[in-house]
């Protein structure tokens, strides 16, 4: 990621590149100040120019306003924006290498630090989106192996729509459907729902779809058959689910991520507890090595999750024992970035019924639910508030402060 020292001294290289000269001297300086007054109607003392590049001995830092003028200088609308289009050019550079395994390493790390660059931003987020989706090393490292669920009720959900322009495979239909599906499902959209489970049904798997957008279109249909009721549409898609588990073995036991992760994931949004309990108890252990580009950080934040999954789980089945001692082995700190809102928020709602501290995760609860604009949680967190709204759970929940 490029540090604030670097940004600031592109900026001033670019100043000098816009002025023509080298700022070497009060002369520049003061030619610097009299161009932005004269052409630009900026206001900045060649004082103030003198201490930004050293001319005079300075140790504290700029205000916004001096940062903001040199941007304007150089045509930018301020120095966030100077900031956004230069972290895409940095990213430009590195993906010239489009074609080489070697740099995949370089990919994966860099596609983590743009995450926290859009994050930060959400004007980074709308302008980098035809950019980054042209290329077909950000889809692969930027969108496929860093989908941001934190961000799946925002304008990020264009990019699963913008990279589905690009790629049309059953695995990549799978993988921008399942998100566009989920997207819908926590933002209550029923037609939307109902449109991408439709694709999810059209699209078939095989040896040309991995395992992790395997499972969760199946997941995706068994939650979409609760969710209307249908059960006999439920039984008859988890008689599939079982049968595509028996294909998937394999790669399930050189991922990180299994088949039943995946259809788990949907499921603890049900109360399906003969189908959570069956995924459980089938859940296949990992025997081999993930690809090699996977660093180890992204594998402990994946066993995080599942420790977030098999919690909320048990507690679903009524083994409130079992639910807690998983809760006190997991380590929110762990989590990658782009995860860390959307699934704190099933651990603290997982956790919320065996705490003392009731108030202040209700909370935190309440901020995760505002940050991540998820109304599935919202109405969840009125449901605790108001237990007799509570249709179906074995957990006799306190009532939030």
């Amino acid at each position: 990621m490029i540090t604030e020292e670097r940004y600031f001294q592109m900026l001033l290289e670019e100043v000098e590149i816009q002025l023509g000269c080298k700022i070497t001297s009060a002369t520049e300086c003061e030619k610097l100040s009299q161009e932005l007054a004269t052409n630009f109607s900026i206001q900045l003392t060649s004082q103030s120019i003198r201490r930004m590049y050293k001319l005079i001995k300075y140790d504290g830092g700029f205000n916004k306003h001096s940062l903001n003028c040199l941007s304007q200088y150089c045509y930018y609308q301020d120095y966030e924006d100077f900031k956004n289009k230069k972290s895409l050019n940095d990213l430009d550079r590195y993906f010239q290498f489009q074609h080489k395994d070697e740099f995949q390493n370089n990919f994966f790390q860099i596609s983590e630090e743009l995450c926290h660059q859009l994050i930060d931003s959400p004007q980074l987020l709308m302008n980098s989106l035809h950019q980054l989706l042209e290329n077909p090393m950000a889809r692969k490292y930027f969108m496929e192996h860093h989908p941001m669920r934190d961000l799946l009720c925002t304008p990020y959900i264009l990019y699963f729509q913008e990279y589905l322009k690009h790629n049309n495979s059953h695995e990549a239909k799978l993988f921008a459907y399942g998100f566009l599906f989920h997207a819908a499902f926590l933002s209550s959209n029923d037609e939307l729902m109902q449109l991408y489970y439709q694709k999810i049904v059209e699209t078939p798997i095989g040896k040309d779809v991995f395992v992790i957008p395997a499972g969760r279109k199946y997941g995706i249909m068994l939650l979409y058959a609760d969710k209307i009721g249908d059960e006999n549409l439920f039984k008859n898609y988890f008689e599939e689910m079982k049968k595509a588990r028996t294909f998937y073995l394999s790669q399930s036991e050189s991922s990180v991520c299994s088949f039943e992760y995946m259809v788990l994931e949907e499921l603890i949004y049900t109360q399906r507890k003969a189908e959570i309990q069956y995924l459980l108890e089938n859940q296949t252990t990992q025997k081999y090595p993930d690809q090699s580009f996977v660093p180890e950080k992204r594998k402990i934040s994946h066993q995080q999750v599942w420790l977030i999954l098999s919690a909320r789980a048990y507690q679903i089945l009524g083994n409130h024992e079992l639910s807690q001692s998983i809760l006190s082995e997991i380590n929110l700190e762990f989590l990658t970035i782009g995860w860390q809102k959307y699934y704190s928020i099933i651990y603290y709602y997982t956790l919320f019924p065996y705490s003392k501290q009731q108030r202040k995760i209700s909370k935190k609860l309440s901020t995760l639910i505002v940050e991540t604009k998820i109304s599935y949680w919202q109405t969840k967190m009125e449901e605790l508030a108001n237990p007799k709204k509570i249709q179906a759970s074995n957990i006799s929940t306190p009532v939030l402060y």
